[in-house]
This record gives structure tokens, C-alpha cells and sequence, in this order.
């Protein structure tokens, strides 16, 4: 039985008592077993090669000569040969998947410059890469112009069960991003118009990739509200013969920051943008405050944030903001809070804050708008103007309250203090007079609490 038989196995067993590696060698040896062993015993080789996830992968070096001794798996050339191509599959695949990459085998080499004949083996538990995949690996670490051993890879030989530069699957990744207070599309029946919505989002994160990205498909495969907005999750198709750097597909959903996707929201296999985010609020003193206002998915509140988000960019434009998000306004005459999002090297709080105060007249007027703003409500981050206060619009009579009970918290001790020294509230001692019969001198004396005062009875 030839060594491929390896890469039938690529179903995950449910179990926990095997090992977690299995090398390909001892793939190999399960694989001749089954020929040779009883056929009541070969099922448990079977349960054990379940867990490869065994892929193909021949390639032809250059700048190296065939010899004959290449053919004799002994001889000192094809083991110096074999562990420089194993060394140099495991630093490809090992860096490219650290967690399911187990080993390469070298299965022999072949006349035609060198023609190598190998397999790689990933854990079956983990999802392992396609065929597609492995040869993008290769041809990735070729592009780089890494060179070993005074040999190279020719990328157009590069093969693993049939794929090839020439017929290579679409590159997948995962995605999921937040159109802004969009939510309520899952809240509601899903109607022409909300179709419609998703199809165009749909297109804006295709066009949205430059032409260096070749870009196949975007399809959605769920939707769901998020506090008002919508998260959607899908796959991005992407025709590449090489792999395609995360960083660079992020920095691609930077012109949706146009069409309300909330930027630090973007994941693509797990990476996020790296972004700076600071929290701002304000108040607006001169636009009456409407119930509907509350309501993300109403008119009234998508009008005002979009007008008050481009206000914000053009009143920040000096500090070069990536994005203005504003996502809730409440009551307060209309207190507004969003976020103001940066790319990295990101200016601090405080130099935002300046920016948001100098756009501000005398009269508290954002500069180009109608929009008058409490400069005391300004806050960027833990940065705000002084004094600051927390409830710009607390009332007068509680205030009025607070300080008359910080008043009498300050008063009633001091008065208490003040009686028990003066003894003004204490018990005032009374003149009492007692009888004391002298028997001998037949009188009597009358002892007084105040000793200045004597009595005595007079002599007949």
C-alpha cells in the first residue's frame, strides 16, 4: 500500500485517548500494517490515522544535481537532502499554522533537476489547511526570496493533490463587522428593501479592496442585532496565489468608515484593526429634545447622528480622526455620546479637547454649524474643560438642598460642642438644707450646699 493512503484520513475521531501527535512515520507503519495484520485488528490503526490530516506535496528543487545515491534511502546524500527539506517544511508550515502543524516526510526524490516527493501532516482535531493552501504556503516562503542550503524551489512545480498555481481555490477568511444602528433589519420582516441594503453592503466591502486585492466574493452568513446595530458575519473569497497579509485586508475596510461600518468592530480571522478609541460627549443647548431620538432606527436620530458625526470630523480634522460614531443621545437638552476613532500613533486626549474648544466662538458655537454647545459638557476620554460637570443640566432646588444639609451637618455639631462646654442646656445644682441634731449642745445646724451662707440659733 503507497504512502497516500495517509491522506484518506482526514475525518476527526471522537475520542481524547489518543496522543495529540502522531508523526507521519508512524502513519506510514499503520498504513503497511493494515496490509499484512488481520483484518479484526486494522480498525484500530484505522481509529489512530483518523487523526492526520495527511496533504500531498511534491516539488522540484534547482540548483542541485541528481545522483544516484539519491535513490538509496541509507545513503548519507539522501539523508543530508531529506533533513534539509524537512527543516525547511517545518519552518514554512510551522510558522504559518504553529498549533496544527505536526511534521513532513520526505518520500523519495526523483530524476528531473530534483523532483520531491512529500507529505505533510496537520492535527485532524484542529481545522487543517486545504490543498490550496499548503501550495500558497510554499509559494509564500519562495516569493520571500528565502533561500537554504544553496537550493531553491521552482514555485510552478509546487503540487498538492492536484492544485497548482493554475488552479488554486479562492483564498477564505472569516469576517464580522457592525454596520451602524442597522439592527432593527432583524427585528423586522426581512423586505425588499432590507435585501436590498445587505446586497449593497455586500458590493461596498468588495469595491472597497484595491486593485493589488483580487476579490471573488463576500457572502453573508448571519446577521443579528448588536444594542441597536447589526453585526454581520460572512467569508471573504480572495484569488491569490500567495497568502494574503490580515493587516493589509484591515486596512482595506477603512473606506467603510463612509458608509456607517463601525471600523474597530472589523475582524478577519481574529485580528482586529490597530486603532485608538477615545469616548466623547457633549451637550447641545439649542435643538429641543424628541422621544424619537431614542430610537436608533428612527429618522430623526440617523439624521442628527450623521450631521453631528460629519460636524465633529470637520471640527477635529487637525488631529486627522479616522472616524466620528455617535452612537446614543439622551435627555439634557440633547446630550450626545460616541467615540472618535484613531489610527496609531493616535494624539492624546487632551490635545482632541483642545480642538474641540478652540472650534468653539464665544457664543459656544461650533464653527460652520448651528449647532450651540455647552463647553463645561465637553469630554474626550478622562480629559474635560474645568469646572466639570457631571449633570450639565442638574436643578437649582437640589442643589439648594445639598448645601442646606451640608449646612446643618457642619452647625449641630458645632452647637452641641459649644452647650457642653458652656454647661447653657446642663442641670443647675439647687440650695438644700439639711438638719444635723447636735445631742450635746441641744442645737441644731443646717448644712447648705453653698458653704458661703451659716445658720444658727439664737440664745435665749
Amino acid at each position: 500500500m503507497d504512502i497516500s493512503t495517509l491522506s484518506l484520513q482526514t475525518e476527526t475521531l471522537d475520542s481524547t485517548l489518543l496522543p495529540r501527535i502522531l508523526t507521519p512515520e508512524a502513519g506510514l507503519i499503520v498504513a503497511r500494517a493494515k496490509e499484512t495484520l488481520p483484518r479484526t485488528i486494522t480498525p484500530f490503526f484505522s481509529t489512530i490515522a483518523a487523526f492526520l490530516a495527511t496533504r500531498s506535496l511534491n516539488f522540484r528543487l534547482t540548483g542541485i544535481l541528481y545522483t544516484e545515491q539519491l535513490q538509496n534511502v541509507s545513503s548519507d546524500e539522501y539523508l543530508r537532502l531529506a533533513r534539509e527539506v524537512k527543516l525547511v517544511m517545518n519552518k514554512i508550515f510551522s510558522s504559518r499554522y504553529p498549533e496544527g502543524y505536526m511534521q513532513c516526510y520526505v518520500g523519495s526524490f526523483l530524476n528531473g533537476s530534483v523532483i520531491v516527493k512529500a507529505y505533510v501532516s496537520f492535527n485532524n482535531r484542529l481545522p487543517a489547511p486545504s490543498s490550496s493552501d499548503v501550495v500558497r504556503s510554499v509559494v509564500t516562503d519562495i516569493k520571500a526570496k528565502q533561500t537554504y542550503f544553496g537550493w531553491n524551489i521552482d514555485p510552478h512545480s509546487v503540487e498538492s493533490h492536484g492544485r497548482t498555481l493554475k488552479n488554486l481555490e479562492p483564498e477564505m477568511f472569516s469576517v464580522s463587522l457592525l454596520v451602524l444602528h442597522c439592527g432593527f433589519i432583524v427585528t423586522s420582516q426581512m423586505s425588499e428593501e432590507n435585501i436590498s441594503l445587505l446586497e449593497n453592503l455586500k458590493q461596498e466591502v468588495i469595491f472597497s479592496f484595491p486593485g493589488s486585492i483580487n476579490v471573488s466574493n463576500f457572502s453573508i452568513s448571519s446577521v443579528r442585532d448588536v444594542l441597536g446595530d447589526l453585526e454581520v458575519k460572512g467569508n471573504l473569497y480572495l484569488n491569490s496565489t500567495v497568502h494574503t497579509d490580515v493587516q493589509s485586508l484591515l486596512q482595506a475596510f477603512t473606506p467603510l468608515s463612509n458608509k456607517s461600518v463601525d471600523l474597530s468592530s472589523v475582524n478577519v480571522d481574529g485580528h482586529y484593526m490597530n486603532l485608538q478609541v477615545f469616548p466623547i460627549r457633549f451637550q447641545i443647548t439649542n435643538k429641543p429634545f424628541v422621544v424619537n431620538l431614542l430610537d436608533l432606527s428612527s429618522s430623526e436620530f440617523q439624521d442628527l447622528s450623521k450631521d453631528l458625526s460629519a460636524v465633529v470630523m470637520s471640527v477635529l480634522s487637525i488631529t486627522k480622526p479616522l472616524q466620528v460614531i455617535i452612537r446614543e443621545v439622551m435627555r439634557g437638552s440633547v446630550l450626545c455620546k460616541g467615540v472618535v476613532v484613531y489610527q496609531l500613533p493616535a494624539p492624546g486626549s487632551g490635545e482632541i479637547l483642545r480642538a474641540f474648544l478652540g472650534s468653539l466662538d464665544s457664543n459656544g458655537m461650533f464653527k460652520s454649524s448651528s449647532y450651540k454647545v455647552d463647553r463645561y459638557s465637553l469630554q474626550v476620554g478622562d480629559s474635560s474643560p474645568e469646572p466639570h460637570f457631571e449633570y450639565p443640566s442638574f436643578p437649582g432646588f437640589g442643589v439648594a438642598i445639598i448645601v442646606m444639609c451640608g449646612l446643618s451637618i457642619l452647625i449641630f455639631p458645632t452647637l452641641a460642642y459649644v452647650c457642653f462646654r458652656t454647661k447653657m442646656l446642663g442641670h443647675k445644682k439647687k440650695a438644700t438644707i439639711q438638719r444635723c441634731l447636735d445631742p450635746d449642745r441641744q442645737s441644731r445646724h443646717f448644712e447648705m450646699d453653698n458653704q458661703a451662707f451659716r445658720a444658727s440659733i439664737e440664745q435665749p
